[in-house]
């Protein structure tokens, strides 16, 4: 297996440490009642989506059936602040 470079191993990291802020903030709005419905967040599974960002093309597929907010923002660069 090829190694990772730092750069791209200190992304996977970057993007880890927003994807788990922005649930953790998805999680505080839901109680507050800002969001309505149900909500699946995927706290703890942070490295799958952020370990396959990096490395996706714009002609990659990706497809996924739940806890998707993770993996719909690899699509949407930015998203995650």
């Amino acid at each position: 297996m090829p190694e990772i470079e730092s750069t791209k191993l200190k992304e996977i990291f970057t993007l880890m440490l927003r994807i788990r802020a922005f649930e953790e903030r998805v999680v505080v709005e839901y109680r507050k009642g800002n969001i309505p419905g149900f909500i699946h967040v995927s706290i703890g599974q942070e490295a799958c989506p952020a370990a396959i960002g990096p490395f996706l093309t714009k002609n990659d597929y990706v497809l996924t059936a739940h806890r998707v907010m993770a993996i719909l923002s690899l699509r949407a660069p930015g998203s995650i602040r």
